[in-house]
C-alpha cells in the first residue's frame, strides 16, 4: 500500500501540464459549471459532446498523437462543417436570387441574349415614354366618355320633355276635334241626354253608362251619328261610345267608363302567405278577400280585375279566384326560388 497511489489522492492534472496528443479538443459539458436546466435540455446538450481519454494511451511516446485523439479531432472537424452547410446554402441561394433579379431588369446579360444592354435600356424607355402616351390617352377618352354621357342625359331628359309636350298636344287636338264635332252636331240639333250611371259595378272601378241621342235630323243615319258624337265624363270628352243600338225611332249609347269611379275600386284584405304552390315547383301561394264589393256587383269580374302588390311586384289580377260565403277570395302564385 506504501508503494501505490490513489487515484482518489492524485489531484487532476493542471492546464499547463496536459498533454495537447492525450486530450481531445472536445471535452464533456459536465466538467463545466452550468446553471440548472431541464432533463432533456441537458440531454439534447450531452448528445454533441464527446468523450476522450482523461490519460495518454502511450506514456513513452508523448510527442505521439493517440487514437483517440484523432477521433475526437475529427469529430470536432465534421461538427464544424456540419455548421457551416447552411451558412453555405443560404449565401448560394441570395446569390441566385440577385443573379435573377439584376437579369430580369436588364442590367444582367443572360447567356441566350443577343440584345446588347444599351439596345434594352432604349427599348425600356421608349417603352415608358408609350405607356405614359397610352395612359394620357386613355384619360382623354374617358373625359371625352364622360361629356358624351352627360350630353346624353341631357338630350334624354329633353327627348322626354318633347313627348309629354307632345302627347300633351295630341290630347289637346282630340279635345278640340271633338268639340268641333259636337258642335257641329249641337247646330243640327242633336244632342245626348244626361248620362245614367248603372248602380253595380262590371268591373274593377268601371260604371256602365247609357245614354239617348235626342233632336237628331231625318236625313243623319242614327248609328252613324251615334258613333261619331262625342260626350263629357268627369271633365274628359269621349270621342264615341262602345257600342250603338237603335230601337225604332230611338237610339241608345253605351259606354264603359274606368277612371273616376271611386265607387267601383275593390281592393284586397290582409294578404295570407300558404307556403310553396302544391304541384307547381318554384311559386309561393298567396290569398286575400276582396273588399268594398256591393250587392249586383259582378263579384267574379271584379276579382278577375282587381290589381295587387305583392312584394313590391305588380298583379294586375289574380291568378284565380275562388267564391267564398263572404264574396270572392283572390290566388296569387308568384315566383319564389325558395320553392
Amino acid at each position: 500500500m506504501s508503494g501505490s497511489t490513489s487515484s482518489y489522492a492524485a489531484p487532476p492534472p493542471s492546464y499547463h501540464s496536459v498533454d495537447p496528443y492525450a486530450y481531445g479538443t472536445i471535452v464533456p459539458a459536465s466538467q463545466y459549471p452550468q446553471r440548472s436546466r431541464p432533463a432533456e435540455s441537458a440531454t439534447a446538450h450531452n448528445s454533441w459532446s464527446i468523450s476522450c481519454p482523461s490519460t495518454p494511451s502511450r506514456k513513452n511516446i508523448p510527442n505521439e498523437p493517440s487514437e483517440a485523439s484523432s477521433l475526437c479531432s475529427t469529430s470536432t472537424y465534421r461538427l464544424k462543417r456540419f455548421h457551416k452547410i447552411p451558412l453555405l446554402l443560404w449565401g448560394a441561394l441570395v446569390f441566385l436570387t440577385v443573379i435573377v433579379m439584376c437579369q430580369n431588369t436588364g442590367y444582367m446579360p443572360t447567356l441566350i441574349d443577343d440584345i446588347p444592354l444599351s439596345e434594352k435600356a432604349a427599348i425600356r424607355r421608349k417603352w415608358r415614354l408609350e405607356k405614359k402616351l397610352w395612359v394620357l390617352e386613355k384619360t382623354r377618352h374617358q373625359d371625352e366618355v364622360d361629356v358624351w354621357e352627360h350630353e346624353r342625359q341631357e338630350w334624354q331628359a329633353e327627348r322626354e320633355v318633347y313627348e309629354k309636350e307632345k302627347e300633351e298636344w295630341a290630347r289637346r287636338r282630340r279635345e278640340e276635334e271633338m268639340h268641333r264635332k259636337e258642335m257641329e252636331w249641337k247646330r243640327k240639333g242633336a244632342h245626348w241626354s244626361e248620362p245614367s250611371g248603372s248602380a253595380q259595378c262590371t268591373a274593377f272601378g268601371t260604371r256602365m253608362y247609357t245614354a239617348e241621342l235626342l233632336d237628331l235630323p231625318m236625313n243623319v243615319d242614327p248609328i252613324q251619328a251615334c258613333s261619331d258624337m262625342p260626350i263629357n265624363f268627369h271633365g274628359r270628352i269621349l270621342d264615341e261610345p262602345a257600342h250603338c243600338e237603335n230601337k225604332g225611332d230611338r237610339t241608345w249609347a253605351t259606354w264603359y267608363i274606368d277612371f273616376d269611379e271611386p265607387q267601383c275600386a275593390t281592393y284586397w284584405d290582409t294578404l295570407r302567405d300558404k307556403g310553396c304552390s302544391a304541384g307547381e315547383r318554384g311559386y309561393r301561394r298567396f290569398t286575400a278577400g276582396l273588399m268594398n264589393l256591393r250587392s249586383g256587383d259582378d263579384y267574379d269580374e271584379m276579382c278577375r280585375t282587381t290589381p295587387a302588390n305583392i312584394g313590391g311586384v305588380h298583379f294586375d289580377h289574380p291568378t284565380a279566384c275562388e267564391r267564398n260565403w263572404f264574396g270572392r277570395t283572390g290566388i296569387w302564385d308568384v315566383p319564389d326560388g325558395r320553392c
